[in-house]
């Protein structure tokens, strides 16, 4: 699973921006299909692994901080 989030806190859509106001930390709690284990979510543009806690077909993991955006694969 790939998760895509966006940081438009400090963003319009029609202006340039010029600064990024980071947020976070994020907690994410997303529903697994059965083909996805949830072991691991490495969050692409920190180059970071977050720890997963699986429950019931669930996983939660706390992304620490989103500048621009982060990508997140969940396996």
């Amino acid at each position: 699973m790939i998760l895509h989030l966006a940081n438009l806190n400090s963003a319009t859509w029609r202006a340039p921006v010029e600064d990024f106001i980071p947020i976070g930390p994020v907690k994410v709690r997303v529903r697994l299909s059965e083909d996805v284990m949830g072991h691991s979510a490495r969050l692409m543009v920190a180059a970071i692994t977050a720890p997963v806690t699986m429950a019931e077909g669930w996983a939660e993991f706390v992304i620490p901080t989103v500048v621009a955006h982060q990508v997140e694969v969940l396996h």
